[in-house]
């Protein structure tokens, strides 16, 4: 046993200021060796990377603002027998089209957009549209003709209101889209569209309007390069958990940023305290003591960052992992669904869009992704 002097609280309080003092004196033998200005530079830096980033997002937005579309309406024939593997490849080709990018809209992170909408009214009906860039019209046109030979295009004038004080005595929302889970996580799929046709239920929730009423179902479409894709395929690869990972909560851009700081302030608690705890064994304990303890915690951080033996996987999770597998090979597109329900009385706005959420409950996977309202203030009131 050490002289219990050496347990005291003010020697051991004495040592860590030494320990601290000597941690000081080593920041600043670091600092006599760099240029005086190096704290300022890193500010300037900061602020630089700020500056430069806001102008970036404030210059994309202002060029999305600016940007001209070209409305196309598509009358399809009659009878289709288009399977769901060709519509696969035509959206490849929109894919493709859309990734080719100017130097200028690279550095802005700009990307094309393509919409399409289904818009139904009173007077016109239920009408098929796509809006996107002129300079895609006539390459939209091409692929829309190797894919649907009979289908007749056209290009048509802007269908909402631009004067809305004639609808002031409507009522009207907007409500968005998203996936309840991860992007890898399918929906289901429709491979029997002879049997059933999904688009009938979207279309069959948008008739009955009355003069001035409009509803609008809108899926915007960017082509994409997910970073989270190759960490997936990773996943897949090395035969780790991937519904575990797949499955954990996500949480917004503000609160990872928050959780970031507050993880590594106890992080730097955690090591002061280990540190102090290790100073206390060392002057409690004789030195082969010491030295089989630290032998048992470093033998058990081995054991805890070992690889974890494979899971055993059930039959459904192995056919979930193979509609992973397949999703995150396909052309990707950041997808933005939107739908408008203009109406003459606000209980109709409510019970459409109802009525529309339970015909997107055919394209979700019980347990594992649905398309669900993205809830924000508007939402909620």
């Amino acid at each position: 046993m050490k002289n219990l002097h050496q347990l005291e609280a003010g020697y051991l309080l004495n040592k860590l200021g030494i320990y601290l003092f000597h941690v000081k004196d080593n920041i600043s033998v670091f600092f006599q060796h760099v240029p005086f200005p190096f704290p300022l530079l890193l500010v300037f830096l900061l602020l630089l990377i700020i500056t430069l980033y806001s102008i970036r997002l404030i210059v994309r937005i202002k060029k999305f603002t600016e940007e001209e579309s070209v409305i196309l309406e598509l009358t399809p024939p009659a009878i289709t027998e288009k399977t769901a593997y060709t519509t696969q490849q035509l959206f490849s080709t929109i894919h493709e089209l859309g990734r080719e990018q100017t130097t200028g809209d690279k550095f802005l992170g700009k990307k094309d957009r393509f919409s399409f909408e289904i818009v139904s009214t009173h007077d016109q009906g239920i009408r098929y549209l796509i809006r996107t860039a002129p300079q895609h019209v006539n390459n939209f046109k091409r692929n829309l003709f190797a894919y649907l030979p009979h289908v007749k295009i056209q290009t048509v004038d802007e269908y909402l209101p631009k004067d809305f004080e004639t609808t002031s005595k409507f009522h009207f929302r907007i409500v968005e889209y998203k996936l309840s889970k991860s992007f890898a996580l399918p929906l289901q799929k429709q491979d029997v569209l002879k049997e059933n046709d999904p688009v009938a239920y979207i279309t069959g929730m948008m008739t009955k309007l009355s003069p001035g009423e409009l509803t609008s179902f809108q899926i915007i479409l960017s082509p994409t390069k997910s970073k989270e894709r190759s960490k997936i395929a990773y996943l897949l690869r090395t035969n780790q958990d991937v519904l575990e990972y797949l499955n954990k909560h996500e949480y917004p851009f503000l609160l990872k940023i928050i959780f970031a700081v507050l993880k590594v302030f106890f992080k730097i608690i955690k090591e002061i305290l280990e540190g102090l705890g290790q100073v206390i064994r060392e002057f409690q304990y004789d030195a082969d003591t010491v030295r089989k303890m630290r032998e048992y915690e470093a033998e058990s951080r081995r054991r805890l960052n070992a690889p974890k033996p494979p899971k055993l996987l059930t039959p459904y999770e192995q056919e979930i992992l193979a509609a992973i597998q397949e999703k995150i090979n396909q052309p990707l597109f950041d997808a933005t669904v939107r739908l408008l329900v203009v109406s003459k009385e606000k209980k109709d706005v409510h019970e459409r869009i109802k009525g529309f959420s339970a015909s997107l409950a055919m394209f979700g996977v019980p347990n594992y992704q649905v398309l669900k309202i993205k809830k924000n203030l508007f939402t909620l009131l």
